[in-house]
């Protein structure tokens, strides 16, 4: 798992094609927002989907993880908790799906780390990392305007 500022994204990228066409399209949504919806950035290799939405509470929400995607969260506009744990630590309770690349799991919150992710700032989850995003901070949902951006894994 990354947590880190969208001026360090490309220390990261490690000239990674895909990585750098996911940095390219948040620095162009900065400067001219796109509506919800999905990009295909590299084809099924790399897409953006950029969403808004309220956060809402922890308890109501399921830690989910991928195999087939590096899981990129750009957070555009507000802020949300995130909470990470090792998937192995976790209860899975849905199935991985390889249509839809996602299982989802319960747990323990007091297990897990979480960390709140504010607007110019992303997280990247990969295979290993449970994550449930989408929470909100300080127990107040609120906006947001996010970018997830699935890369896929060679």
């Amino acid at each position: 798992m990354i947590l880190d500022s969208v001026e360090n994204f490309l220390k990261y990228a490690h000239k990674n094609q895909n990585s750098i066409l996911a940095y390219d399209f948040i620095m162009n949504d900065r400067k001219n927002p796109m509506p919800p919806g999905r990009y295909a950035l590299d084809g099924d290799r790399c897409f953006a989907t950029v969403q808004t939405y309220d956060t809402g509470f922890s308890s109501e929400k399921d830690y989910e993880a991928h195999r087939v995607y590096a899981d990129v969260q750009y957070i555009a506009e507000g802020e949300e908790q995130m909470f990470w744990a090792p998937s192995e630590t976790l209860e899975n309770t849905v199935p991985y799906s390889s249509e839809k690349d996602v299982a989802f799991f319960t747990g323990n919150d007091e297990n897990s780390r979480s960390f709140a992710v504010r607007a110019g700032e992303f997280a990247v989850f990969y295979p290993q990392d449970a994550h449930k995003p989408g929470c909100c901070v300080d127990g107040k949902p609120a906006a947001v305007r996010k970018i997830v951006i699935k890369i896929m894994l060679d």
